[in-house]
């Protein structure tokens, strides 16, 4: 069986492309100009290219089986949430609880939080 390659950890964060491109299209004022592909769109090519970058990374995973064999292997190492494997914590800032997985359990809207690297 092949050995499939470990996804870059640049092409994991999708989510960065997606933040840039719309910051960038809310930061432009509103216009009525017609839709024309050819152009340039920052939040279309953003989210595209969040698009296929967490496209590519779940393709390096393995397929059937194997990937559940290897999500479960991945939840149980140091630092992964063991419900999604995600490694984005956070806690209350100010504060000495435990941290909370923030792909399982994002913070409520306007609390000040702590970013728990593990």
């Amino acid at each position: 069986m092949r050995q499939a390659a470990s996804p870059d950890p640049e092409l994991m964060d999708h989510d960065a492309a997606e933040r840039v491109a719309m910051a960038a299209h809310y930061a432009e004022p509103a216009t009525t100009r017609a839709y024309v592909p050819e152009t340039t769109d920052p939040l279309r090519d953003g989210l595209a290219r969040g698009f296929h970058s967490h496209r590519a990374a779940w393709e390096a995973l393995p397929c059937g089986a194997d990937r559940g064999r290897a999500f479960a292997e991945v939840r149980r190492e140091p630092g992964a949430c063991p419900n999604c494997a995600g490694r984005r914590w956070w806690r209350p800032a100010g504060t000495d609880e435990l941290p909370t997985c923030g792909d399982c359990h994002p913070p409520p809207p306007g609390l000040t939080v702590q970013r728990v690297t593990t």
